[in-house]
């Protein structure tokens, strides 16, 4: 299932770049209700910048710059798709690719460890998962509400640390547990026959 998601969120702006707009806001579509898909928190594929930041950033113009989107309402960002020349978002924002990314990549460890690797305690996951996302998320999201006294738009870097680290901490929590609960599940059955 995660394989699939990623595909298809990297498939949309493949489809858009190759003349198949049809299919592509389909897929854009459809992800739209798992992530936010805001352009301006995206990555760009066949285009001059990987990405289109909120301000404009050294030698990168800002989704203000070259979208017509007001400076103002920065939310509709998120019906933006691109074009040949800015390239097309892919369809779920940095963040989530990085998050569903690293949670695949425990996943295929997992299951090439056969299955060996030890849940970590839910202490490490609060202190390496959580907390990173937790304030990087939070502070972007009061920020965009006006709720602090400055404004804090994270960055893409920032964006897909704090998300491969949940992603990849939170397998490493969900995995060992759902296995361990399989295998209790399989030794009751084996009793009970």
């Amino acid at each position: 299932m995660l394989l699939i998601y990623l595909i298809l969120a990297f498939i949309a702006p493949v489809l858009m770049a190759t003349g198949n707009p049809l299919l592509a806001k389909a897929i854009y579509r459809g992800l739209s209700s798992l992530c936010h898909q805001f352009a301006h928190r995206s990555w760009f594929l066949f285009g001059e910048q990987a990405f289109y930041p909120l301000e404009t950033r050294g030698n990168f113009l800002s989704v203000f710059d070259v979208f017509d989107v007001p400076p103002e309402n920065p939310e509709l960002s998120r019906e933006i798709i691109g074009n040949v020349q800015t390239g097309y978002k892919v369809a779920v924002c940095q963040r989530d690719v990085a998050l569903y990314g690293a949670l695949l990549f425990f996943a295929i460890i997992f299951i090439a460890s056969k299955k060996s690797i030890k849940q970590i305690s839910p202490g490490l996951w609060v202190l390496f998962a959580v907390m990173p996302i937790g304030i990087d998320g939070l502070l972007q999201l009061a920020s965009s509400y006006g709720l602090l006294p400055f404004m804090y738009e994270s960055n893409p870097l920032l964006r897909s640390m704090t998300g491969a680290l949940f992603g990849f901490f939170s397998g490493w929590i969900l995995f060992p547990a759902i296995e361990k609960s399989l295998e209790i599940e399989r030794t009751n059955n084996d009793t009970a026959s």
